[in-house]
C-alpha cells in the first residue's frame, strides 16, 4: 500500500489546525494562575524594601532563646520605646501551631514570646515594625527544644 505525500501533508495539516483550535478554544475558558496582580507585585516589592530597611539597621536586633520563650532585644535608641510590633510564627509542618500577634515594647527595648505558646520543632520567626514610616521586616529560623 502506497502512501500519498498529499494524504501525509493534508493529514499533517489537519492535526496542526485541530492541535491550535484545542488550545485557542478549550484552553482559553481555563483560569490561569501565571499572572500575577499588580497589588501582589507592590506587596512584594515592599516585603523586599523592609528586608533592605532592617539589613540596614545601625544596631542589630538580637535574639536570645531561654526557657521563658524567645526574647527579642531591640537597640536602646529613643525610636524603639513603644514600638509595636507584628510577628508571625510559622510551622511549616503544622499549620494549627502557627502563631500571629503583636506586641509593644512598652518602656521596655524587648519583647518576650511566651514559651506556653511554642511547642517542639522548627519555626520561622517574622517581625514587622513600623519605625519614621519606614517599615521593617526581619526573617529568623529558630529550633524551639524546651
Amino acid at each position: 500500500m502506497k502512501i500519498n505525500y498529499k494524504i501525509v501533508v493534508f493529514s499533517l495539516l489537519f492535526g496542526f489546525i485541530t492541535f491550535n483550535s484545542y488550545f485557542l478554544l478549550i484552553k482559553q475558558s481555563i483560569k490561569s494562575e501565571l499572572i500575577s496582580n499588580y497589588e501582589e507585585e507592590i506587596n512584594f516589592k515592599k516585603k523586599i524594601d523592609s528586608k533592605k530597611n532592617a539589613k540596614f539597621l545601625k544596631n542589630k536586633i538580637k535574639f536570645k532563646i531561654s526557657k521563658k520563650g524567645i526574647h527579642i532585644v531591640f537597640p536602646k535608641e529613643k525610636n524603639y520605646l513603644n514600638l509595636n510590633i507584628n510577628y508571625s510564627l510559622i510551622r511549616y509542618s503544622n499549620s494549627l501551631l502557627d502563631n500571629n500577634n503583636s506586641m509593644n515594647t512598652k518602656n521596655n527595648y524587648f519583647i518576650i514570646i511566651s514559651s506556653k505558646t511554642l511547642k517542639k520543632g522548627n519555626y520561622n520567626l517574622i517581625l514587622r515594625w513600623i519605625v519614621n514610616n519606614k517599615e521593617f521586616l526581619i526573617e529568623k529560623d529558630i529550633i524551639w527544644k524546651n
